[in-house]
């Protein structure tokens, strides 16, 4: 500093790297517009006039020229001074976008402030601050936490880059984080930003097919595929545990089949935020081993009753070409499958008195059974016969 009319203890020093208290490097502000050709630098500096604005200064505006003198380059400048005591600027704030996502990144927020009693000649610096009940350890901010509302407009804003942290915490409710905009100590306004939280609640997406198992056997699914959300746990249950029993490991859901029948199996998904469920129907059938077995009390009955009359006819007759069969019971049996289904409701020839229980037939209250001498007598067999004595076919 050469000259300074107002404040002659700034001459001889070197002022190059002072700051006004919004941190403007001023001097070399009215370097670089008077280099240019000349022009009008806005910066706080003490007023001789104002007692007490030693430290902050008060808002002034310079213009400075460049010229030369005797081989110097130098810069010439005058400026007037605002007195804005006791002003406070009227504004409203706000934030765009308003919502945040833990899972989000790096997230860029505009912060605007619109003064709302008018234009100044002199810019508005509003220091920011942040608070709200998202901590300073859920997120970090980067960006210039204030805004400048330039001398004559009535809007200035500023960006902010802040990045939340994924805690996988849930919490109950969204947090905040609150922009507070003040002026010369004062809180002007404030805006909200709205942290949502990343932890999901299960949601099902999808049912699970039917299952068909063997009594004794077992099938497993994956529930993991059945449901999203955050980390869940599992469960399930069977509206029979006579006939299915449902066991969960990890993710793996195994239904095992007991006895005959149907039931459902519900699975659930949880996690802090939530439950959702989805059922599954089993269907149980009987034993390969109890298939195998009717399959061969079958046979052996159809041999018994051909070989009991072979004995009595001699040996005129023997099997031909033509169709054979076995009745159960009274029903004609076609098959393997038919075999069983008469053998499992089988109660006795109608002219037969009612026999001792015996857990033959499924499913029923009071179950009955009856002895070989009933089953034999409401039973029958056929086969397609050749005389060999005439010479023809019986049927």
């Amino acid at each position: 500093m050469i000259f300074h009319g107002a404040s002659p203890s700034l001459e001889g020093r070197n002022i190059i790297d002072d700051q006004d208290l919004n941190g403007v490097f001023y001097t070399r502000e009215l370097i670089a517009a008077a280099q240019s050709g000349g022009g009008y630098v806005e910066y706080y500096f003490d007023n001789p006039a104002v007692v007490g604005d030693e430290e902050p200064g008060s808002p002034k505006v310079s213009y400075v020229v460049s010229v030369v003198a005797d081989g110097m380059e130098l810069v010439i400048g005058a400026g007037f001074y605002f007195d804005l005591t006791g002003y406070f600027p009227e504004i409203m704030l706000a934030v765009n976008p308003a919502t945040l996502t833990e899972h989000g990144g790096a997230q860029t927020v505009t912060v605007t402030a619109t003064q709302t009693s008018g234009a100044i000649p002199v810019s508005t610096v509003m220091p920011l601050a942040l608070g709200g009940t998202a901590t300073g350890d859920d997120y970090s901010v980067g960006g210039d936490l204030s805004i400048t509302v330039p001398g004559e407009a009535t809007e200035g804003s500023t960006q902010l880059v802040i990045t939340v942290v994924n805690d996988e915490v849930y919490e109950s409710g969204d947090e905040t984080i609150v922009v507070t905009a003040s002026y010369d100590g004062r809180e002007l306004d404030t805006a909200a930003l709205t942290v949502t939280d990343s932890y999901e609640a299960p949601a099902a997406v999808g049912n699970p097919p039917a299952v068909t198992v063997a009594a004794g056997a077992s099938e497993s699914v994956d529930a993991g595929g059945l449901f999203t959300g955050h980390s869940p746990g599992f469960a399930a249950s069977s509206s029979d545990n006579g006939v299915v029993e449902a066991v969960v490991s990890a993710a793996t859901v195994t239904v095992t089949g007991l006895r005959k029948g149907t039931a459902t199996v519900t699975i659930s998904a949880n996690n802090a935020a939530g439950r959702a469920s989805v059922e599954m129907s089993v269907t149980v059938t009987a034993m390969a081993a109890e298939r195998e077995a009717y399959a061969h009390m079958l046979a052996a009955m159809s041999r018994s009753m051909y070989s009991s009359v072979s004995s009595t006819i001699g040996g005129r007759f023997t099997p031909g070409g033509g169709n054979r069969g076995v009745a159960l019971g009274g029903r004609r049996i076609d098959g393997l499958a038919s075999g069983i289904s008469a053998l499992a409701n089988l109660t006795g020839h109608p002219g037969q008195a009612l026999s001792r229980p015996l857990a033959l037939v499924r499913d029923r209250a009071q179950r009955r059974y009856v002895s070989n001498d009933s089953m034999l007598w409401a039973s029958s067999f056929s086969y397609a016969l050749e005389d060999h004595t005439a010479g023809g076919g019986l049927r």
